[in-house]
């Protein structure tokens, strides 16, 4: 695999995925692969902190036509790509920061630490290895839990967004109140909204249902 990209697998009309802060982006890799069955899937290994760096990766890579997907502070930043890169087709949004919240930082820590309980002490399906690399990037980093704590209190106007988008979001979200979901889906005129059985992690979990929705949606919107 090129240094540039954590994940480079199949062919077609390119997804290209962002991650979430707090987890550690080959987590997402068994929830994307279906997805390779019609389409070239990435991620990029670049510092979400510095879009740049994504638009340079999308340069160097010559993609077109991207479908653009990302998951908590990963959705801010694709929101905020798309609406600066032509190349950018479609925007799928899964659990996006960019409504800010009020919580202070110790509460947010609170509130990451109860929903690290419940996916992965809590969780029978948990496997060793997702365990290991989880708990690794939240609490083995300091600057990681920064960068998510800033990220939902980011305010992002959405209403900027023109691609067709598709907003999903777990209906027991810790961090994220699905009521945003609706603010969200209000601003962006072109735009779907789905409710998923699950937490702010939910497309970790539940990678079958994650791409039937993804796979659906792209089918409606060519």
């Amino acid at each position: 695999m090129s240094m540039n990209k954590i994940y480079d697998c199949g062919h077609g009309q390119p997804i290209m995925f962002l991650p979430g802060a707090s987890l550690n982006p080959g987590d997402y890799i068994e929830t994307l692969q279906s997805l390779t069955k019609n389409h070239r899937v990435l991620i990029p290994n670049t510092n979400l902190d510095h879009p740049d760096s994504i638009l340079k990766f999308i340069s160097d890579q010559q993609l077109k036509h991207i479908i653009l997907v990302g998951h908590s502070f990963g959705g801010l930043v694709a929101a905020s790509l798309s609406i600066s890169n032509q190349n950018i087709s479609k925007l799928i949004l899964i659990d996006p920061a960019g409504i800010p919240v009020n919580y202070s930082k110790l509460k947010f820590f609170y509130l990451l630490s109860q929903k690290t309980q419940k996916e992965f002490f809590d969780n029978p399906k948990i496997t060793a290895k997702l365990l290991k690399s989880s708990l690794a990037n939240i609490f083995h980093t300091p600057s990681i839990l920064n960068t998510a704590y800033y990220s939902i209190s980011t305010a992002f106007s959405f209403q900027q967004i023109k691609q067709p988008t598709l907003i999903l979001w777990g209906k027991d979200d810790e961090i994220l109140p699905p009521s945003q979901a609706e603010i969200i889906h209000r601003q962006i005129q072109n735009s779907k909204i789905k409710f998923i059985d699950g937490n702010h992690d939910w497309c970790i979990f539940q990678p079958k249902i994650f791409s039937n929705i993804i796979q659906d949606f792209l089918n409606e919107a060519a």
